[in-house]
């Protein structure tokens, strides 16, 4: 359960940055950006298997918050995968990738939510 905390703070953190740091326009703050996004998309593909075994192993029927849960998670761990590759190839100031980064973000926070009313109710 510690590990899925990793995806949401680096990414959220990552995405925060990059908002900043082009608002101020600091591209030190956007290189720092690279990096938490980047970490909180890899530390996904260790959150999602181990969510998946979470499932399993307590038996929740694949409904609800559960479902709802699962939808986003996978949705947002494709997502940040997709915006972390998009910010490594250099180009990442058009409105398609500040689009991707926001809804990216909201998904990442839905899972979160739904992860947490599986958990505490």
């Amino acid at each position: 359960p510690l590990i899925v905390h990793f995806p949401i703070g680096l990414f959220i953190f990552g995405a925060f940055l990059e908002f900043f740091g082009k608002w101020r326009k600091r591209e030190d703050v956007r290189k720092l950006a690279i990096w938490n996004l980047g970490f909180g998309a890899l530390a996904s593909l260790i959150a999602l298997p181990t969510g998946i075994a979470a499932w399993l192993r307590i038996g929740f029927t694949l409904e609800g918050n559960l479902l709802i849960h699962l939808i986003l998670a996978v949705t947002s761990t494709l997502m940040m995968l997709a915006v972390a590759a998009w910010r490594r190839s250099g180009e990442h100031d058009s409105p398609a990738y500040w689009t991707t980064l926001a809804l990216s973000t909201a998904a990442v926070a839905g899972a979160g939510h739904f992860g947490a009313l599986l958990v505490y109710g």
